[in-house]
């Protein structure tokens, strides 16, 4: 039975609010995945970022509706309210990070392109070459020091940290088309981006937006014309879709309650803008999903 709402965690499992003292959290695998029969359901976090890193053992990644294997040696990012799960081999060995999106953001505004370079999943395979075994070194480095109690850890634990994020950033940037690196990385589209994961559900027009950002909406539809291809009003109704399959996906919400619950004040122009945008009704969607779920 699917549950009533995408689940939104601190920690998997957990509704509290962040425990911990440090700006991070780390546990083995094996810690939490044991206690779910080595399955963790798709989930989301809001305002925290998560690297797994999987060092033996093979796991079945759902990530945002996409399922894949994922392979020992590889380690992956996930930046903040995006869907995802895992399915582990009992024989998994590997370390979940978890980091306040302060720290990210923190450390991101010091290197060239920002925020941008965890705006997306990020899957590495951790290699033999030089910056894989450093970021491997330090990853390891990480986890012992966090589980310690020397003298002056925070400054030690923040400092490994760092080097894992800023390594993997290397590896992103590495993988990026040549002509796209530091596009996407523009401040204004950047804020543009953050405020539709903050007012996806409110169908604000898109002068509301470009007043926040200080700009006019003719600008506002320039930029991201020429960073992204598509027009603002295109941007706003994707990441609205989004939602709407998330629900569509996970919850067992009808059609009519699931249209209420994302902002729309009238289901049939839900139905009307879902079948604009993707070509079948939110119900045919679901069906498929059902369908193909139920092939696996």
């Amino acid at each position: 039975m699917k549950s009533p709402r995408v689940p939104i965690y601190m920690l998997y499992g957990e509704q509290e609010v962040w425990p911990m003292p440090d700006m991070m959290h780390c546990e083995s695998i094996e810690a939490r995945s044991r206690l779910h029969d080595w399955h963790i359901k798709p989930h989301q976090h809001a305002g925290l970022l998560q690297v797994l890193y999987l060092q033996r053992g093979i796991a079945q990644l759902h990530l945002d509706g996409e399922e894949s294997d994922m392979e020992s040696g590889r380690m992956l990012l996930v930046p903040q309210n995006f869907v995802h799960g895992f399915k582990f081999s009992p024989d998994a060995i590997g370390y979940v990070v978890t980091v306040a999106y302060p720290f990210v953001v923190r450390l991101a505004q010091t290197m060239e392109g920002g925020p941008g370079w965890f705006s997306h999943p990020f899957l590495h395979t951790v290699g033999s070459d030089e910056d894989s075994t450093c970021l491997a070194s330090a990853f390891s480095a990480f986890v012992r020091e966090y589980r310690g109690g020397a003298p002056h850890r925070h400054l030690l634990v923040e400092s490994l940290l760092s080097t894992v994020i800023v390594l993997l950033a290397r590896k992103i940037q590495q993988c990026r088309p040549q002509g796209a690196r530091g596009v996407k990385d523009n401040p204004l589209y950047l804020r543009f981006t953050d405020l539709l994961d903050q007012w996806w559900d409110k169908h604000y027009a898109l002068d509301r937006y470009a007043r926040e950002l200080g700009i006019t909406t003719a600008h506002l539809n320039f930029l991201c014309r020429r960073i992204a291809q598509k027009s603002a009003l295109d941007l706003v109704h994707e990441r609205l879709l989004l939602e709407a399959k998330r629900s569509l996906a996970y919850t067992s919400m009808s059609i009519s309650e699931l249209s209420y619950a994302i902002g729309f004040s009238d289901p049939a122009y839900f139905t009307r803008f879902f079948k604009r945008e993707t070509g079948e009704s939110p119900r045919d969607f679901r069906r498929r999903l059902e369908q193909l779920s139920g092939e696996e």
